[in-house]
């Protein structure tokens, strides 16, 4: 469902019974797992969890690659990762860290 905030250019996209907004798109940016996004593109999840940590699956359907960005089953609160992924519905495996950077700033590959 889509509601519309009265008087702003803001556009809220929510369950059907209103209590959950999924997304918000305003002035300043489309906020995925935010009601206030500060980018263009703001992305907001929670935990270490691959369905709820904030991150972005990419798939190559032509090629059946891709790739998994974002923070979820990290082995330090914080870290970051790229990691590759062997089919469209799959998660990575611990194996398919690529890349990661830490939170102290460190990068390993």
């Amino acid at each position: 469902m889509v509601a519309a905030t009265s008087g702003s250019v803001r556009h809220n996209f929510r369950n059907a019974a209103h209590s959950t907004t999924y997304m918000t798109l305003d002035s300043v940016g489309l906020g995925i797992g935010t009601t206030s996004p500060s980018n263009l593109l703001s992305l907001k999840g929670f935990g270490n969890n691959w369905n709820t940590s904030p991150g972005i699956k990419l798939w190559d359907s032509t090629y059946s690659k891709g790739w998994y960005v974002g923070t979820a089953n990290n082995d330090v609160a914080g870290d970051y990762y790229i990691r590759s992924v062997t089919s469209e519905a799959a998660y990575p495996v611990a194996a398919d860290k690529q890349f990661t950077i830490k939170q102290n700033g460190n990068v390993g590959i």
